[in-house]
């Protein structure tokens, strides 16, 4: 069987600047897996080409078996509907209702009556955990820690088998972080989906995630279990997880 994602020498270069310049991993099973690195590291950039919104300048990204590269636009769009994608900040349309932002990917990607799409929306939001009354609120009149989750209902619309995360728990409160982390952590479980998510929270990887990719140096610096990746002998990695260690003795 086929990875379910898999990069083989990626190479990103924007003019001069080189971001990767030799990326590759596999990702065969349902895991929560940690993209993390320093600022400039290409962790959104290589995220946005896994999707299909940036070009690698050199190299091979796959899903399912598919070069993403060598796919027709029909080929394109049916391996859309087998993914979907939590931006950083939920990226839903401030004119439509939460209902009708979930329904979306539904309305342009399938044939399906209206009663059924209105079925599927209120599961997705029931899954993602918000109450039934958020379905006809506005994405203004949501919390932070809402917009997420209506973002991840419509992420979840098409039932994927792929979730891409970015910065799912930026600009929530420690609260609301680990909540949604631990939705996160039920659907991986619960539906079996593969989750890649970018971060930068060191919580998110001691509480959820099976395994860390730490890219750096236009490379992959780290690839294992956090217990192993804290282990490297690795100046940025010695530091990132060092962070955890300065707050605990300054008692944060």
């Amino acid at each position: 069987m086929a990875p379910l994602i898999e990069i083989k020498s990626v190479q990103t270069r924007f003019g001069e600047n080189w971001v990767h310049r030799d990326v590759s991993f596999t990702i065969n099973e349902p895991q929560v897996v940690a993209l993390i690195g320093g600022s400039g590291s290409g962790k959104s950039v290589l995220l946005k080409e896994i999707i299909g919104l940036l070009k690698p300048t050199a190299g091979t990204i796959a899903l399912f078996g598919k070069d993403l590269q060598r796919t027709d636009p029909a080929e394109l769009r049916e391996l859309r509907t087998r993914f979907g994608v939590l931006f950083q900040n939920g990226a839903l349309f401030s004119a439509l209702s939460v209902a009708d932002n979930v329904a979306v990917p539904l309305r342009e990607q399938t044939t399906l009556p209206e009663e059924i799409i209105n079925d599927i929306v209120r599961l997705r939001l029931g899954l993602s955990g918000l109450p039934p009354g958020t379905a006809i609120k506005m994405p203004s009149e949501l919390s932070g820690g809402m917009r997420k989750r209506a973002a991840l209902a419509r992420a979840l619309a098409m039932e994927p088998q792929i979730l891409f995360l970015d910065e799912p728990t930026s600009g929530l409160d420690p609260i609301m972080a680990r909540a949604f982390d631990q939705l996160i952590r039920t659907l991986c479980d619960g539906l079996g989906l593969t989750i890649l998510l970018v971060t930068h929270d060191l919580d998110t990887l001691d509480g959820i995630v099976d395994r860390v990719i730490v890219l750096g140096e236009g490379r992959v610096l780290a690839d294992g279990p956090v217990d192993r990746v804290r282990a490297v002998d690795h100046p940025w990695i010695r530091s990132y997880f060092s962070a955890r260690a300065g707050q605990a003795a300054n008692g944060t």
